[in-house]
């Protein structure tokens, strides 16, 4: 049409007739070839919970009833709100805990963490990646009994994890464990260790976990330094977007008597912001 009218040797209908046709097509609706992927609707970005957190524990152990609080600056973890997230991801980073004994009728830091990473990629034939666990804390030490003294933790490993079901995973971890404390034998230990775990999606809103830990220094060699192990059964209630109920109850050795576990019982409850 353009070029024919330029050129000035094409009748005005001509033309006239060639515009109105250009017109008319496009105004056709041309059906897309592809249609876009839909977007899952659990997986939605828009749908993630807000990645600062702060929490109220209410709990009981041998040392008595105890009130907690803590405050974590990022991320996720595994038994939170999936949508917008990977399943089984678990990123925490800036976690401090205190918590008040009402035996002890004073505040005391429970816990600091840096930083704790656990990447579990189900294990398949077309893509066997290794699942990984980073964690770095300040926190009561294991092995620092009668002290009691805090100490640097720092622990790493791999292994491997694979879905039972849909819903359904399981995993284990050989692990390096380490700690950093005046109050031990030449100021520090290390030695090997085991995580496994199970974790269930009852429903997108209810999911659990039983976890165990198991970690054993051999650097440097004294006798006293004993194998520390804890069981964990954890459940989470997923109440709105950024508001979760989770109640767990742990076993662990006993500081003072061979072969007897202590038992704690906690509620908390837990806000993204």
């Amino acid at each position: 049409y353009q070029k024919g009218k330029m050129a000035g040797k094409v009748t005005p209908e001509i033309l006239s007739g060639l515009r109105k046709s250009l017109i008319r097509r496009s105004k056709i609706q041309i059906a897309e070839s592809r249609a876009p992927p839909p977007i899952p609707k659990d997986n939605q970005p828009d749908l993630i919970h807000s990645p600062r957190l702060i929490a109220v524990t209410n709990g009981w152990n041998p040392e008595g009833h105890y009130f907690g609080i803590n405050f974590r600056e990022s991320l996720h973890d595994k038994l939170s709100r999936d949508s917008g997230y990977e399943q089984y991801s678990h990123l925490e980073a800036i976690d401090i805990h205190a918590g008040y004994y009402e035996q002890l009728g004073k505040w005391t830091l429970a816990k600091a963490t840096v930083v704790d990473m656990l990447s579990l990629y189900p294990l398949s034939h077309l893509d066997p990646q290794l699942s990984w666990r980073f964690y770095l804390s300040y926190e009561p030490g294991y092995h620092s009994f009668p002290n009691e003294a805090n100490e640097v933790i720092a622990r790493g490993g791999i292994g491997y994890s694979y879905s039972l079901t849909a819903s359904q995973l399981v995993y284990a971890l050989a692990l390096v464990s380490t700690g950093f404390n005046p109050s031990v034998h030449r100021g520090y230990y290390l030695g090997p260790g085991l995580e496994f775990g199970w974790l269930l999606s009852v429903h997108p809103n209810w999911k659990m976990e039983i976890t165990g830990l198991f970690l054993q220094p051999v650097l440097p060699s004294i006798t006293e330094e004993k194998l520390f192990h804890k069981y964990q059964f954890t459940q989470s209630w997923i109440l709105s977007r950024d508001l979760e109920l989770r109640a767990a109850f742990a076993l662990y050795p006993n500081r003072q008597k061979d072969f007897e576990l202590d038992q704690e019982l906690s509620t908390r409850l837990l806000w993204h912001f």
